[in-house]
């Protein structure tokens, strides 16, 4: 299903249930799309928003994506600063500026070409990066859990008592680090069964 919303702004404030496989297309220049209520993405289904020039997607409310699904945004501006993102599903973000934190934050997120602030994992939290590239600098105190084939473009910092875990989810794990770090902390290369490989390259 893919419907076309002529308008530049809209606004969900109320429960949203994403039951098949579902595009919103906004059609005007700068559209934006703002969820102050709830969004539920069930299982095996997927959620794209995108349209116009310079999209903006914002969440106040709460978007919980089920286990084999998948919400993707798609140019512009995603804000997902406050409300919640959680789920066994995940979050895939494409040429698009990315804010968020790891509380608001806590599915499984695949960047392509994305441009965010400066990352920090405190301790206690968790960022789940499930395939794609990072350019901004990463700054580990709590558990970075990397699956998929990822790249680390920006400098990377470790704490002590932080863990950097490349593997863990199914699917073989390839983790490039285009920067040299020093590791204050655990680093694990590990696989959910046998047939899963996991592989870590720091190329400078």
């Amino acid at each position: 299903l893919t419907p076309a919303l002529p308008g530049a702004s809209q606004t969900n404030s109320g429960t949203f249930h994403v039951n098949n496989s579902l595009t919103l297309t906004q059609t005007a220049t700068s559209p934006s799309f703002t969820n102050r209520g709830t969004v539920a993405v069930a299982n095996f289904v997927g959620w794209s928003v995108t349209g116009g020039t310079t999209p903006t997607v914002i969440n106040t409310g709460a978007v919980t994506i089920g286990s084999g699904s998948s919400w993707s945004v798609t140019d512009g501006t995603l804000d997902l600063s406050a409300g919640t993102v959680s789920g066994a599903g995940t979050l895939a973000v494409s040429n698009a500026a990315v804010s968020f934190t790891n509380t608001t934050v806590t599915v499984i997120i695949n960047f392509t070409n994305v441009t965010t602030a400066p990352i920090t994992i405190a301790g206690g939290e968790t960022l789940r990066v499930g395939g794609g590239s990072l350019d901004a600098p990463i700054d580990n105190q709590g558990l970075l859990l990397v699956a998929g084939t990822v790249a680390f473009n920006g400098a990377l910092t470790t704490g002590a008592g932080s863990t950097l875990r490349v593997g863990g989810l199914p699917g073989h794990t390839v983790l490039t680090i285009a920067n040299g770090f020093t590791n204050a902390g655990t680093l694990e290369l590990t696989n959910t069964t046998a047939g899963y490989n996991a592989a870590l390259t720091v190329t400078a």
